[in-house]
C-alpha cells in the first residue's frame, strides 16, 4: 500500500528543524537556569506517592513469607487431635471446587 502526501501535511522541515532547535535551546536555558537555583548541583525529590511505596515495601521485606508461629500453633493442634477446622469455610470451598469443575 502506498501513501501520497497530498499537501494535508503543511508543516515544511525547515520548520520543524526551526521548532526542534527553539525547544533544544529553552531546553538548555532551563538547565542552566536549575544549575544557579541549586548551586550547581544536581538534586532530586520523590513524590509522597513514591515515598509511601518505599515505606511499604521495606515493610514488605521485613514480613517473612511463613509465619512459624501460625504453622507451629496449627501444627500442635493437629498432632494432639484438637484441630477444629471452620466447617462453614470448608463447605464453601468444596462447594465453590464443583462449580469451577
Amino acid at each position: 500500500m502506498k501513501i501520497d502526501n497530498s499537501g494535508l501535511n503543511r508543516i515544511s522541515r525547515q520548520e520543524t528543524e526551526a521548532a526542534a532547535a527553539l525547544e533544544k535551546s529553552n531546553a538548555q536555558n532551563e538547565t542552566a537556569a536549575g544549575v544557579e537555583r541549586f548551586g550547581g548541583k544536581d538534586r532530586a525529590t520523590l513524590s509522597e506517592r513514591a515515598r509511601l511505596l518505599a515505606r511499604a515495601r521495606v515493610a514488605m521485606d521485613e514480613t517473612p513469607e511463613v509465619r512459624t508461629d501460625k504453622v507451629g500453633k496449627l501444627r500442635d493442634e493437629i498432632e494432639t487431635g484438637n484441630y477444629q477446622p471452620p466447617l462453614q469455610e470448608v463447605v464453601k470451598r468444596l462447594v465453590s471446587q464443583v462449580r469451577l469443575s
